[in-house]
């Protein structure tokens, strides 16, 4: 990963606030989003964070020197770490037959 140690702990601890947050985050993945990375995004944005390119104030200045793709692979590392495989995934590569029911989850 091409991000900082440092900077990586603090969007790990707002991507962690925000899970804690939500705590049906497997239902809301499940019956909102068809891919992995929309779902991290979602729950970017729900972090609250502000990343910005160190031009305007902010959380965190990763546009400074990262670009989406970087961000979204700490993301998934963070995902992973917290047991959400299936938000780590880079595809989604179930076929809709693979889908649990929304009322099998919550």
């Amino acid at each position: 990963m091409k991000i900082k140690p440092e900077d990586y702990e603090i969007l790990k601890n707002f991507i962690e606030k925000a899970i804690n947050c939500n705590p049906n985050v497997e239902a809301y993945y499940f019956s909102n989003f068809y891919q992995p990375r929309e779902f991290r995004e979602a729950m970017l944005y729900a972090s609250k964070i502000r990343i910005t390119d160190g031009l305007e104030e902010g959380d965190l200045h990763l546009y400074a020197y990262l670009n989406d793709d970087h961000i979204d692979t700490a993301l998934r590392s963070i995902f992973r770490e917290n047991g959400f495989t299936w938000a780590a995934m880079k595809k989604d590569d179930r076929t809709p037959g693979e889908l649990r029911p929304i009322k099998d989850i919550i």
